[in-house]
């Protein structure tokens, strides 16, 4: 398992990492998500040992690999590391690149876990083939298979994604998850895309200015961020002005129900607010309570989203709806509003 408790990391004058504190259990996928310059990848190579920590501890299995006092050297961290360009050896064949780190293994043994490190990633059949003959997704299993042969007691991925199609990326989130799953070690990957952050881990850390926002599962952020900056970062909405009296929160297009509390309120105090309405907390009606004019449209196949103009409001609202339901710009759009879980923050 990895543990983290309280970590700064400074580079030169600048103090890139701060106040981080998470924990992994034993076979757990996490991410590191959030915007660049953010410090995620920075906290990635501390974990890794590559940067001295200034203040905190991290744990790997128990063991303090990085404190004030102490440095485990990178070589001595059991640690497997994959980076974004893959850093195959173009000169070895795809048995040669996994077998590289297993000097500790004799003949047999070598041959049997290569072999083993094929069949996980279901590559058996390129064994003798050579990097460049092989496609981007399947080079990136390649590099997973290299980091996974010394059964490291952590995997740390560095956007391990990012040089490759949308179309590819999707499907290898999910094959790499699921080898990751099989071998049962504990893993924790960069990365500033969401859907990737969702599709791969069990918990991910939301980053912003070297902090940790929230340490969640992907459903939690989305629907119970515990920060502003959470909540507009992770998925879409938009925020619009409302009062919490205590019991409900009160806005121009309604009063809707508290379902979290992040906050203390007076019986006798109201508190102006911002209340996020995602898209879809908006539902298209014919006949719908609000009508608005659209403003632009965004075809994505099986649903358009809409950003709405409601008549007297400043802020634009953002709608997700079938795409059957096809209309042009500058027409005529009636919704009503159905939010599951209210989402509001103090102004």
């Amino acid at each position: 398992m990895l543990a983290v408790e309280n970590l700064e990391v400074i580079l030169g004058r600048d103090k890139i990492v701060h106040s981080c504190t998470f924990d992994l259990l034993a076979g757990e996928l996490g991410c590191l998500l959030g915007p660049s310059g953010c410090g995620k990848t920075t906290l990635l190579r501390s974990l890794a040992g590559f940067c001295q920590i200034a203040h905190g501890n991290i744990s790997i299995n128990d063991q303090i690999v990085s404190s004030t006092a102490q440095h485990v050297p990178v070589q001595k961290r059991n640690i497997g590391y994959v980076m974004q360009d893959f850093a195959l050896f173009p000169h070895l064949t795809v048995a040669q690149n996994i077998a590289f780190g297993l000097h500790q293994y004799e003949h047999n043994a070598l041959r049997l876990r290569v072999n083993e490190m094929l069949e996980l990633v279901q590559l058996t059949q390129f064994g003798d083939a050579y990097p460049n003959d092989l496609s981007g997704g399947q080079q990136q299993r390649v590099a997973i298979a290299r980091a996974l042969a010394p059964a490291p007691s952590l995997l740390l991925l560095d956007e391990p994604f990012s040089a490759l199609d949308p179309a590819l990326r999707e499907t290898l989130v999910t094959e790499i998850k699921a080898i990751l799953k099989a071998s049962k070690v504990t893993s924790l990957m960069v990365t500033h895309d969401q859907s990737e952050a969702f599709a791969f881990a069990d918990k991910v850390a939301v980053m912003n200015q070297g902090a940790i926002e929230q340490w969640d599962s992907a459903f939690a952020l989305y629907h119970c961020p515990k920060t502003r900056f959470v909540a507009h970062f992770i998925g879409e909405g938009r925020f619009i002005s409302g009062t919490d009296d205590g019991k409900n929160i009160r806005t121009e297009l309604g009063i809707f129900a508290k379902h979290n509390e992040t906050y203390e309120v007076s019986k006798t105090t109201s508190i102006e607010v911002e209340l996020l309405l995602r898209p879809d907390d908006l539902v298209f009606a014919s006949d719908g309570a609000f009508s608005s004019i659209i403003q632009s449209k965004k075809f994505r196949g099986s649903h358009i989203m809409y950003e709405l103009a409601v008549n007297g409001m400043e802020e634009r609202l953002l709608c997700l709806t079938p795409s059957h339901n096809d209309f042009a710009v500058g027409s005529e759009f009636c919704f009503d509003i159905d939010i599951a879980h209210t989402v509001y923050f103090p102004k």
